[in-house]
């Protein structure tokens, strides 16, 4: 059987939508970094206007050498015709760079900056003019985000382009559906979109055109990227699926041993964060006298009277933001779910139901 054509990805596809916000959803190393970086310093270089900010979570992603290692692979050489070979970094600011044989940099024009988001408030004062482009690399993560992360960088946007529309790219891998982002900006097709599909969304600014007097709006362009049909053999089990297929990530969880009528439901709570819910069932096996909590997706609609843990305020007397017990007896309970006496109905559930819980506790289950 012949192999298939190992392929990388382009831009050509998404840049056609015209968007102000591109954002790149896939597998790792299937070429979207490349392709960004290739766009954003070849358009740097072509017009010094047009330089670019690479933007990070957190302070120590931008340290010098870390950046230069992430720019290592782009053709500089090619782009500006071999008059530079590389890039290099300097006091947050990144130039068109030579490195001879012995490793000695001589550095010429600036290409772009470096940023980091916990900075934001630092950079307002800052003039950014003379920039076209910003990348936000890895802005999904399995791990923390910022409070008011989304916020945060909707005003450092606003920074950069105080009058002018700029693109701004945020690149990340397939590792968690449920994301800040994605829920602020209502992006709600991403979690079931396929390989290379694009999803366009439009939001209004509530500001209106000078001169023509029209609405304002906002557009977000999402490609979830092909595979890059790269068949490496270091990856194995659950999480090669991620690593190189581009699915959603997910941990093996623990399942239940027995089918679910071996057990009696004690109690059930709905957890709702994002546009995420969970039914949450703590379960007693018949025979055993086991007590553990069985969670499964929740598609239907939550009815009144329901018991609910959710991430946001709901006038119900039933309703809490995050888990915080009604009783002596439902604090208990939520100590079996703390200790991770979890089973869950499949491995994707579990592996969202745990971010969900770690953002609406502050701790990992």
């Amino acid at each position: 059987m012949a192999k298939k054509k190992q392929q990388y990805y382009r831009l050509t596809r998404i840049l056609k939508t015209n968007a102000q916000y591109y954002i790149l959803i896939g597998e790792r190393s299937n070429g979207k970094s490349y392709a960004v970086k290739e766009e954003c310093v070849k358009s740097s270089y072509k017009d010094k206007e047009r330089k670019f900010i690479l933007l990070r979570r957190w302070q120590v992603d931008v340290k010098g050498g870390l950046t230069e290692q992430y720019f290592s692979d782009t053709p500089v050489e090619i782009i500006t015709d071999g008059e530079y070979n590389c890039l290099t970094v300097y006091r947050g600011c990144v130039y068109f760079s030579n490195c001879d044989d012995d490793n000695k940099i001589t550095r010429g024009r600036v290409a772009g900056y470096v940023r980091y988001l916990t900075g934001e408030q630092h950079y307002k004062s800052g003039a950014y003019k003379d920039v076209a482009n910003i990348i936000y690399e890895e802005f999904i993560s399995n791990d923390n985000y910022l409070p008011n992360e989304v916020n945060k960088l909707m005003s450092f946007v606003s920074t950069v382009a105080r009058k002018e529309s700029i693109r701004v790219f945020l690149i990340g891998n397939s590792i968690s559906r449920i994301c800040p982002y994605f829920s602020e900006w209502e992006l709600n097709k991403i979690p079931k979109m396929a390989q290379g599909q694009i999803d366009v969304y439009e939001h209004d600014t509530g500001f209106f055109d000078d001169e023509t007097g029209e609405k304002i709006t906002v557009k977000i362009a999402v490609e979830f990227c092909e595979s890059s049909n790269t068949l490496s053999k270091m990856f194995f089990g659950v999480s090669s699926k991620m690593t190189t297929t581009g699915a959603w990530q997910s941990e093996a969880q623990h399942h239940l041993s027995e089918k679910i009528y071996n057990y009696n439901v004690i109690y059930s709570v709905v957890v709702q964060y994002q546009a995420f819910k969970f039914l949450c069932q703590f379960l007693k096996h018949k025979k055993s006298g086991a007590y553990l909590w069985y969670i499964q997706p929740k598609s239907t609609e939550i009815q009144k009277g329901t018991r609910i843990v959710s991430d946001r305020l709901i006038e119900d007397n039933f309703a809490t933001i995050g888990f915080v017990p009604l009783s002596t007896a439902e604090s208990n309970l939520f100590k079996y779910m703390q200790t991770g006496k979890i089973a869950f109905s499949d491995n994707l559930s579990g592996s969202e139901f745990k971010q969900a819980y770690r953002m609406l506790k502050g701790v990992s289950i």
